[in-house]
């Protein structure tokens, strides 16, 4: 009898722990993210169309950073995603979803890529922030 009871409790416990370890392993954490929004911090560029933000959660897009006049924002994705956009201007521009690692081409010139905090910086690649890296590409 106390040895099902200790099975069955085994069970119970190993279930629980991989739940939280399916959980924490789904959840990445983008430190670019996690920072509070600021007043001077740059803002959503007007001429961009609503579908260029397409599965992007509004409320957590934050800008990273400018690479040779490209402004570039992040935001967390649904489900759960890292989205990126990179605006030149209201002819040149991109955005994305991708799963971690994945990139983010602007034309033939510019390709980006987000890595979740903790991830080797990717070979080629400069910093633009802690997550997000671009590389110039040639024309």
């Amino acid at each position: 009898m106390k040895l099902a009871r200790a099975g069955a409790a085994f069970v119970v416990a190993l279930t629980a722990l991989t739940s939280v370890a399916a959980c924490s392993l789904s959840e990445d954490a983008y430190s670019d993210l996690e920072r509070p929004s600021t007043a001077d911090e740059m803002n959503l560029p007007s001429s961009l169309p609503g579908y260029a933000l397409t599965d992007f959660e509004a409320d957590t897009v934050r800008w990273v950073g400018t690479d040779d006049g490209v402004d570039v924002f992040l935001a967390r994705g649904t489900p759960s995603k890292a989205c990126l956009l990179a605006y030149a201007d209201e002819r040149v521009w991109a955005s994305g979803c991708m799963d971690p690692g994945g990139s983010l081409s602007l034309g033939s010139s510019l390709t980006l890529t987000v890595r979740p905090d903790g991830a080797p910086a990717p070979d080629d690649f400069k910093s633009l922030s802690t997550n997000v890296f671009v590389r110039e590409d040639a024309p």
